[in-house]
């Protein structure tokens, strides 16, 4: 049996309805009985929810010539994610 950590790395493709089917059904028996994760996937559904609902913004026509500038201003090319 999986971890809770495990299982709840699972929830934004279950969300998503891209979790496959196998991982599907164990997430969905887990949840059954772990009230700890029902409620985690819980609060996630519903910020999925509430971000869905926001407008998206509209970045501004010189918003790539203005990152590329403050890239080359402050020497760096790369990105540390």
């Amino acid at each position: 049996m999986r971890r809770c950590d495990e299982l709840q790395t699972w929830f934004a493709e279950y969300l998503g309805q891209v979790l496959p089917a196998h991982q599907r059904r164990e997430l969905e028996d887990h949840l059954s009985f772990c009230p700890t994760c029902s409620q985690l996937l819980a609060a996630e559904r519903r910020l999925d929810q509430l971000l869905a609902a926001q407008p998206l913004a509209t970045p501004s026509p010189d918003f790539t010539l203005q990152v590329l500038a403050r890239i080359h201003r402050d020497g760096t090319n790369r990105v540390d994610w």
